[in-house]
């Protein structure tokens, strides 16, 4: 697979775990603690990177066979395992 192609689903995998953290964020005391700007803003970064992540998601569909994705996400994991180890 092409590098582009690698860094294309590397962003979408870091962009994607950064907004679920930020949701999980938005749900808890600590936000509602915040002052109403900063939340405000807080709120208004999960709508862009949620908008980002669907163009990233399109991009890939677009550009990206399955079986590129899956030969992907097996050496992402065999990556993941040695350096566990």
């Amino acid at each position: 697979m092409e590098d582009y192609k690698k860094r294309l689903l590397i962003e979408f995998s870091e962009l994607n775990a950064k907004k679920n953290k930020l949701e999980e964020f938005i749900g808890t005391i600590k936000f509602e603690e915040l002052d109403i700007p900063v939340k405000i803003l807080m709120k208004n970064q999960l709508v862009f990177m949620k908008g980002y992540l669907q163009t990233l998601y399109d991009r890939i569909n677009l550009t990206i066979s399955a079986l590129e994705i899956n030969e992907f996400d097996k050496e992402s994991k065999q990556y993941d395992n040695s350096k566990k180890n």
